[in-house]
């Protein structure tokens, strides 16, 4: 994604710290953001509440006991990292809580984690949230700061109710649309989020067959065939008529989302009866906020997961055929396994309820990870994807820093700082040096007063600068992502249980599938471009093994001596194995 630039925000006020809040929430909802930069699923007092829904369900022996054990070692590394709460609720009661959580039984665990629902609840935590914002943005300079008070808020906001598409569509049109003269612009944004439902109008277009059931949709789900006025503001295809249904909701996403499943209950239950497949509710809906007389037409229907950036036609195409042709030649044995795994990814993203998407994603992993007779899915899927997941961090770090970089600077400029830098290198690797290498800081510096209004970008690479002072920093990047990427695919295997054994389905499921579709594309990327390109490897398993050979490397070049230059740079975004040559 490109960094939206304050174009219309006036010079009279220093701004620095709105605009790196203002754009990093625009990154984190961006839906081809990285995982790495995406929004944090759940903060501080929504781990409370999944501890506490997981411990009910363990009471009832839908999980296993031990689910609860991988919570609560994410929310201690959470709620001791807590910059609101440390503000707010003080770092010597957090301190007081976690000795006592250490050293409680179970039982008393859920207890604690009860009370500490009750203190944050009703508000009280996305309050200290505002609160702290409004406190640390106005500092300017405070950027870490901002960073980790975003990543309490934003999760509060989405998890207790605001779409992300809407928080999303808000921010951008609020910061970037309109102008903004003073910090007090700030204060107007927060107070606009006040958990208000708002009455709506939902106009859905539906295949005229529906008329057959109009008494018993008017009767029981409310749903409205007379039209109020507005039926032609809805532009439908012949075969498809006009109906509204009214929805109290935070936001008109929300609002056209809890419509469609309303409607879309019925509507599965006719096709399973009917055997008919035929699309009874048309792609594009309308909203109507009644008290503020506001129209947005909207995807109907959800649109399913489509998480990351899409090649070009011509660039897909050749890439598709190319590794058509070479994996029929490298990897016979195994071109049904990797049609299967295809089939399944190709199929979740075309899905659009997200339950079944996720159950297809998560079939690509068991598919490609997981052996015939093995009792522990889960341990086997970590064990193989996590190591992958891990070397391709920092791969995925410089590569976005690259694109964003591009993107921002004027092409001369950006052409300028790769012929500054050492020429035997690609585009990825010198940003790479560019970023990490102290014989480039007056470069660096050079080229920050070109970043002026774009202080997240001028502040992650300052970041990473200092960080690369020391490989043992970096090293302690990857393993803390490698931690957090361990308890969330654990989290995915947890929904994806509540699915298929008892129909439960998150709120989030949306925010979890992008990150396991990520996750999913990391595996097969690995697995399908190792087998068309090193013919030698032949198989998945191969493949898996030169992958932890891999893996050791990429530690080798963090336990060697020294500070990075440019040979550790590229060992480190490229720790091939095989040197086998033809």
């Amino acid at each position: 994604m490109k960094f939206s630039a304050p174009n219309k925000w006036s010079k009279d006020f220093d701004y620095d710290g709105l605009l790196y809040f203002a754009q990093r929430l625009e990154e984190m909802l961006f839906h081809y953001s990285i995982d790495i930069y995406k929004a944090p699923i759940l903060n501080t007092n929504q781990l409370i509440i999944e501890y506490l829904e997981t411990g009910n369900k363990v009471e009832q022996g839908k999980v296993k006991e031990s689910n609860l054990d991988y919570i609560l070692e994410e929310f201690k590394d959470t709620f001791q990292n807590d910059i609101v709460l440390k503000k707010y609720w003080g770092q010597q009661n957090i301190e007081r809580v976690l000795s006592a959580i250490n050293t409680s039984t179970k039982v008393d665990q859920l207890k604690l984690m009860d009370y500490l629902q009750h203190i944050f609840g009703g508000g009280k935590y996305y309050q200290w949230c505002v609160e702290y914002l409004k406190f640390i943005i106005p500092q300017q300079k405070e950027k870490k700061k901002i960073e980790k008070a975003i990543k309490c808020f934003l999760p509060e906001l989405i998890c207790r109710g605001y779409t992300s598409e809407y928080v999303y569509t808000y921010t951008q049109r609020f910061f970037f649309k309109n102008k903004v003269d003073s910090m007090s612009s700030l204060n107007v944004f927060l107070e606009h989020f006040s958990f208000t439902n708002k009455d709506f109008k939902v106009y859905f277009g539906v295949s005229d067959i529906i008329v057959n059931f109009k008494d018993i949709l008017t009767k029981m789900l409310k749903i409205n065939f007379e039209d109020d006025g507005n039926f032609n503001r809805l532009k439908l295809p012949k075969d498809f008529l006009t109906v509204y249904i009214k929805i109290k909701a935070l936001d008109y996403y929300s609002a056209i989302r809890k419509a469609y499943e309303k409607f879309n209950l019925f509507l599965k239950f006719y096709k399973f009866i009917s055997h008919k497949n035929r699309s009874l509710i048309y792609k594009i809906g309308m909203t109507f906020e009644i008290n503020e007389g506001a129209f947005n037409v909207l995807a109907a229907v959800p649109l399913g997961y489509n998480s990351i950036e899409e090649l070009d036609i011509p660039t897909a195409g050749d890439f598709a055929e190319t590794l058509v042709t070479t994996l029929l030649v490298n990897a016979k044995k195994e071109f049904k396994i990797l049609q299967k795994a295809i089939d399944l990814h190709n199929t979740a993203l075309s899905n659009r309820e997200y339950e079944t998407g996720f159950l297809n994603l998560w079939s690509v992993i068991e598919v490609l990870c997981i052996p015939m007779q093995n009792d522990s899915k889960i341990k086997e899927v970590i064990k193989i994807l996590v190591p992958i997941l891990q070397k391709d961090y920092l791969v995925s770090l410089f590569s976005d820093l690259r694109a964003k970089i591009s993107q921002v600077l004027e092409k001369e400029d950006y052409l300028t700082l790769l012929k500054s830098v050492s020429q035997d290198l690609d585009e990825q690797e010198k940003i790479a040096c560019f970023v990490l290498l102290q014989e480039y800081e007056p470069l660096r510096s050079t080229y920050y007063s070109k970043l002026t209004n774009y202080p997240v970008l001028r502040s992650r690479i300052h970041e990473i600068s200092n960080s690369g002072k020391s490989k043992k920093t970096i090293f302690q990047i990857t393993e803390k992502y490698k931690e957090r990427v361990t308890w969330h695919i654990r989290r995915i295997y947890r929904v994806r249980n509540g699915i298929v054994h008892s129909g439960d389905t998150p709120n989030n499921i949306k925010a979890i599938g992008e990150h396991l579709h990520s996750y999913v594309d990391s595996l097969m990327y690995e697995i399908i471009i190792k087998l068309s390109t090193q013919k030698e490897l032949a198989s998945i398993d191969n493949v898996l093994i030169d992958t932890n050979f891999e893996i050791q490397q990429f530690y080798e070049v963090f336990r060697r001596d020294g500070n990075f230059d440019k040979s550790t740079i590229k060992q480190m975004l490229n720790p091939s194995f095989i040197t086998v040559q033809d």
